[in-house]
């Protein structure tokens, strides 16, 4: 994944996030995702394999039980910043459906190579 899909997706999350230093916190928002896509991904292939077909239809079923996916951005990232983003991602379509795009693209990339 392109660095500056990262930064346009940690953008968008930190335009919502009550924070004093923006830039800190959208680069912190940013690494939740970065440290989850991957999972993501795989969810995603496996939703793709499953024939789910279109960005909501995988959203919907990637979404379900997915809170434990973010479990590994708290060793990089404080607690607080790793909900914000897994409520966003679970329960905000849009921000659901720009992650699980990326999602799906990291899939994609990986089944190609």
């Amino acid at each position: 994944m392109s660095s500056k899909s990262l930064e346009e997706v940690g953008l968008a999350l930190a335009e919502g996030y009550p924070s004093k230093d923006s830039d800190l916190t959208r680069k912190e928002l940013a690494r939740v995702v970065e440290v989850v896509l991957p999972s993501l991904a795989d969810r995603a292939f496996s939703a793709l394999s499953q024939g789910k077909e279109g960005v909501e239809e995988v959203w919907k079923a990637i979404r379900e039980d997915s809170e434990g996916l973010f479990a590994p951005a708290l060793e990089e990232v404080e607690r607080v910043k790793v909900i914000y983003v897994a409520s966003k991602f679970a329960n905000n379509r849009i921000v659901g459906e720009v992650l699980t795009k990326l999602a799906i693209d990291m899939a994609r990339s990986q089944k190609e190579d």
